[in-house]
């Protein structure tokens, strides 16, 4: 609990202690050439007072409601040997959270989120290596209001990124690095007027 420093009323600035229980069953896997590696886990997590925070357009207001969020997180990881220099990652998260309260969903908790990363080292001598990398990362659309009618719900996105560099065994490195090379834009915050 505390007091909200943002808050425009005092009255409206105080606020109660988030209390989180959460239950997790995992399953772990590598096979005995290390090749791949995947990893599930089902979760159930619920917050008793969960701090909400929203803008109203003129205002921060800090609410405390009860949150349920069901859902698996998932991640896959492949060092084929055929190409030992050669990496390629899977992560993806379902959360179903939800306002205990209410039945609707938690503003800025997105349903699927998740990524896929592609990398590649090559030794060029004299301790330095070659680096590239590709990557897909995605999130599902999402409400940014309590209540999710009070303003459009934001999309989902998909962002690509691409990078490429040189280091060193004794640290130094030069890379470049793009992200988001689409340049797909949505909004991260929105409030009624």
């Amino acid at each position: 609990g505390g007091f909200a420093d943002s808050a425009t009323f005092l009255d409206q600035s105080e606020y109660e202690s988030e209390v989180a229980q959460t239950a997790e069953l995992g399953v772990r896997y590598q096979s005995s050439d290390r090749q791949l590696t995947a990893n599930a886990t089902l979760f159930s997590t619920d917050v008793e007072d969960y701090q909400l925070v929203t803008f109203t357009g003129t205002q921060f207001v800090i609410d405390n409601t009860d949150l349920e969020a069901v859902g698996i997180e998932s991640e896959i990881l492949w060092r084929p040997t055929f190409a030992p220099d050669f990496d390629l990652s899977w992560r993806n998260t379902y959360n179903d959270a939800e306002d205990a309260d209410t039945g609707q969903e938690i503003p800025r908790a997105p349903l699927w989120s998740g990524g896929l990363v592609a990398a590649y080292a090559h030794e060029l001598g004299h301790g330095w290596r070659l680096t590239l990398d590709g990557s897909v990362d995605y999130e599902s659309g999402q409400t940014h209001q309590r209540d999710p009618h009070a303003v459009p719900r934001a999309d989902s996105i998909t962002m690509y990124g691409a990078g490429i560099g040189v280091e060193s065994e004794n640290g130094l490195a030069i890379l470049l690095v793009g992200r988001n090379l689409t340049d797909e834009n949505r909004y991260t915050f929105v409030f009624p007027t």
